[in-house]
């Protein structure tokens, strides 16, 4: 250090200590202080993967201790949308406009079904009626009747025979009617109709729901190519265009990204949770068969103690067939040696007859519709509904010529 730097060292020293107060120079230590930990933690943000002023025990000044994050491991393409799927709701959620909508169908529903009881007992006692002013017509008259007044011929019948037959009539109406109001009035008919009717009203808005999806369509780039899917709600199918075969696991994958862009978790087969339910089922059905073996042994031993006589089940005398001794459809018995693969060769346990009656019936369903270019993303107008001319019969042609 030379003699200037001394020197002036020595003065600032000297006029810090002769003008500036110690509230000044505590001002000061705040000042540069904060403005330290401020610049500590923009550059933590901004700079964050920089950082190398790290203390021993992993830790940096005026920061919380850095935790080391361990990559999240790699998710397979086959197990894709799996997680968001099975968080989302298997049942439907309705809004509160669908629920206005449902409350309103099943208002509408009810009074159908009201009105077509009301029918019902209106025609019997209308039936009722006619009778009634037949039998009028021959309480006091005698001889032979031909003909009654809606035209019915009556050849070789006498007028009392013939009152006694409408008055038979007139009590089974009355019968009948009796019946239907015991019936409407009762309360398990009510329940029943009422749960029938709210049924049909969720089924109405589902329905509705499901139109919403016949435009609706998802593309996904699978490691074999890109698949283009849309839902089919009259096959239950999911449909999907692509230029190669895609496998079943990726269809799969596909398909809860289709659930998962358009809430529609309902129409999706979850199969690792449906195998767990028939899983569980059968374990509970084994359960109370082995019970019921044991109960039933148990009831045979005290049988043979007490010197009971023990009932045993008839075995079926008729013979039962292999169903590759059958022909398909008929019935009927064949002679023929049976295909080489139809005889298995080895018995299936219970738990893998229940997995494949369960693939078999709650799989979901995917159909190749072609190609990609062969789908077509502009909607098709339907000239019946923008043009009238199209839709018109010659019936409705011929009125407005006559018209004209």
């Amino acid at each position: 250090m030379d003699t200037e730097s001394i020197f002036f060292t020595l003065f600032i020293i000297w006029y810090f200590s002769s003008y500036i107060t110690e509230d000044t120079i505590n001002t000061f230590y705040r000042l540069h202080r904060q403005a330290t930990e401020f610049f500590e933690f923009y550059n933590s943000i901004m700079y964050e993967h920089l950082l190398l002023n790290v203390n021993d025990d992993n830790t940096s000044p005026s920061m919380e201790p850095i935790v080391e994050q361990k990559p999240k491991p790699k998710v397979k393409y086959e197990d894709k949308y799996l997680e968001e799927i099975r968080k989302m709701n298997k049942e439907y959620v309705f809004d509160e406009y669908e629920k206005v909508e449902e409350s309103n169908h099943l208002i509408e529903l009810q009074k159908k079904a009201s009105d077509e009881r009301f029918y019902q007992i209106t025609q019997i006692c209308d039936k009722m009626t006619e009778i009634e002013i037949k039998l009028t017509k021959y309480e006091d008259n005698e001889g032979y009747c031909i003909c009654d007044d809606d035209g019915d011929i009556n050849f070789g019948e006498t007028k009392e025979e013939r009152a006694k037959s409408l008055l038979k009539q007139q009590i089974g109406l009355f019968e009948e009617k009796k019946k239907l109001e015991d019936l409407y009035s009762s309360e398990d008919y009510k329940t029943d109709e009422l749960k029938k009717n709210i049924d049909s009203a969720k089924k109405f808005i589902i329905q509705k729901r499901l139109n919403k999806l016949e435009n609706s369509y998802v593309m996904e780039s699978t490691p074999l190519g890109n698949v283009l899917m849309k839902y089919d709600k009259y096959k239950e199918s999911f449909r999907f265009y692509s230029d190669i075969t895609i496998p079943y696991r990726y269809l799969e994958v596909v398909g809860r990204k289709f659930v998962k862009q358009f809430n529609c978790r309902p129409i999706f087969v979850d199969m690792e949770e449906e195998l767990q339910l028939s899983q569980e089922k059968w374990e509970k059905e084994t359960k109370e068969k082995e019970e019921k073996e044991e109960e039933d042994k148990r009831k045979k031993e005290e049988a043979i103690k007490n010197k009971e006589p023990i009932q045993e089940k008839k075995k079926n005398v008729f013979t039962k067939f292999k169903s590759y001794n059958t022909e398909s459809g008929t019935g009927r018995v064949t002679t023929a040696a049976p295909p080489k693969n139809s005889i298995p060769n080895k018995k299936m346990t219970k738990a893998q007859e229940n997995e494949k009656i369960l693939l078999k019936q709650q799989a979901n369903r995917y159909t190749h519709e072609g190609k990609i270019a062969n789908f077509s993303f502009i909607q098709k107008i339907d000239r019946k509904v923008v043009d009238k001319k199209f839709g018109m019969s010659f019936s409705d042609f011929k009125k407005n010529i006559s018209k004209k």
